[in-house]
């Protein structure tokens, strides 16, 4: 979280402020937004979700804030838009990182001012729902582009959550163990290692379409009843000599810490409580600092 270490999901979800979640694909910014609105005062009420990506104006405008009959070629009959269905509860818009700096314009002055107009009705309405916001784009990034609005950015970001990649949690095989347990799902010890060792590209979201497959089997899961992929990271585990074993751990290890601190060389070393000319040998050993330039132009 940025600038609010100290508030729990709670105490986020208790107040009625707009909310921004990031993180990469498939870390459960969804997830986590219901449960914020599970968390809040208004938990049972309605929960809208819309990925506005991709839309065109015209259809960020009409499913958004609704339409009135004529107000468009094609409008033949009243529209209610989601800002109006939701009533007291949340609307949660996916993909704000991608919108233009117009559509961009209309959310701030939803945020602002809770109010919107339909399209075609000069009558102000208010919102009375709470607004969640998710991207897996870095935003200030966008900003200093002057692909997305400065004030908006720092109107969302007073509540950010950061969601890091799945293999990059302390607690990644709790999650797993957790999610397991909640399936009844029981592993063979090698079925168990190869989930645990796997790294999850797809993030949470591969996790638990994963799951939801192995559902399928009503047994004790072994190594034949995992995907191919699985399988397949599993036997290249197996297969390593303790060399090859020692090396794909330690550049997984140094470039996994070495992106969540951003680059950062000192505050790297810091946290891992290693020398810092050492550190710096390392990284050029597997070539980090290149493939994170890549990452970040």
């Amino acid at each position: 979280m940025n600038g609010n270490k100290k508030l729990s999901l709670k105490q986020i979800a208790m107040s009625h402020y707009p909310v921004l979640i990031l993180g990469p694909s498939g870390a459960g910014k969804s997830t986590l937004a219901r449960k914020l609105h599970k968390l809040s005062m208004n938990g049972d009420s309605e929960f809208k979700s819309i990925n506005i990506g991709a839309m065109s104006e015209n259809l960020f405008d009409s499913l958004l804030f609704g339409h009135k009959k004529g107000a468009f070629t094609g409008a033949d009959r009243d529209q209610v838009g989601f800002c109006e269905s939701v009533n007291n509860g949340t609307l949660f818009l996916d993909e704000i990182g991608d919108l233009s700096i117009e559509m961009q314009g209309k959310l701030l002055e939803l945020c602002d001012h809770q109010k919107f107009y339909k399209l075609g009705d000069p009558t102000i309405k208010k919102f009375k729902g709470r607004l969640i916001f998710a991207t897996n784009k870095n935003l200030e990034q966008k900003v200093k582009k002057g692909e997305f609005r400065e004030d908006l950015y720092y109107r969302l970001r007073f509540l950010q959550i950061d969601l890091e990649p799945l293999r990059d949690l302390s607690n990644c095989v709790e999650i797993i163990y957790y999610e397991c347990k909640n399936r009844k799902l029981v592993f063979t010890d090698k079925a168990w290692n190869a989930l645990v060792n796997y790294t999850w590209p797809g993030n949470y979201r591969e996790l638990k379409q994963t799951l939801d497959y192995l559902e399928l089997y009503n047994q004790v899961i072994d190594i034949g009843q995992l995907p191919l992929w699985l399988k397949s990271s599993s036997e290249v585990i197996e297969t390593k000599t303790y060399q090859k074993a020692i090396n794909s751990f330690e550049y997984s290890f140094l470039k996994r810490n070495y992106l969540k601190n951003k680059g950062k060389l000192n505050q790297t070393a810091r946290n891992l409580e290693m020398n810092k000319v050492t550190l710096i040998s390392k990284l050029k050993k597997y070539d980090i600092p290149n493939e994170y330039k890549k990452m970040i132009n």
